[in-house]
């Protein structure tokens, strides 16, 4: 992307709504733990970023996120789609410590249907398995609506 000749124009756009001082980027592998496609017109979207608990070592880490908590998410009644983003293990090479250590990516049909799943036994289990890897006080959430602008 940075080497696109629109990179330019696209980094003094964002100079007029972003405050690129404050912006954060991980790079990221995914893996699609479910997939399935949400109700377009009224999907929702929640993004968590996260943090791996102290002292846990990043493949134990990521091991753990995506073979024990990716099956529990993944049995969320209304979730449609569940996408896990590990932060690649070149981020930490020379010891270094990315923001994030990945973000988890769930598609709901509808905000009363993402409202429905946090209420469930299922999401309760998944939130109660949390605190084994993940450092909950830093994991930062969003519930949004995706809107395709190039397809």
């Amino acid at each position: 992307m940075t080497q696109s000749p629109a990179h330019p124009d696209l980094v003094t756009d964002e100079t007029r709504f972003i405050d690129r001082a404050s912006m954060g980027v991980i790079i990221t592998e995914d893996h699609v733990v479910k997939d399935g496609t949400p109700a377009s017109e009224t999907a929702v979207k929640s993004v968590g970023f996260l943090v791996r608990k102290a002292g846990l070592p990043v493949e134990e880490f990521q091991r753990h996120w995506l073979l024990v908590h990716g099956p529990i998410a993944a049995a969320i009644p209304g979730l449609r789609r569940y996408v896990q983003s590990h932060t690649r293990l070149a981020a930490y090479e020379a010891g270094r410590v990315p923001a994030y250590d990945g973000a988890a990516i769930a598609w709901y049909d509808s905000a009363d249907a993402f409202r429905a799943a946090a209420a469930s036994v299922e999401y309760t289990r998944a939130a109660t398995d949390g605190p084994s890897f993940l450092t909950i006080d830093r994991v930062r959430s969003i519930l949004t609506r995706e809107h395709v602008i190039v397809a």
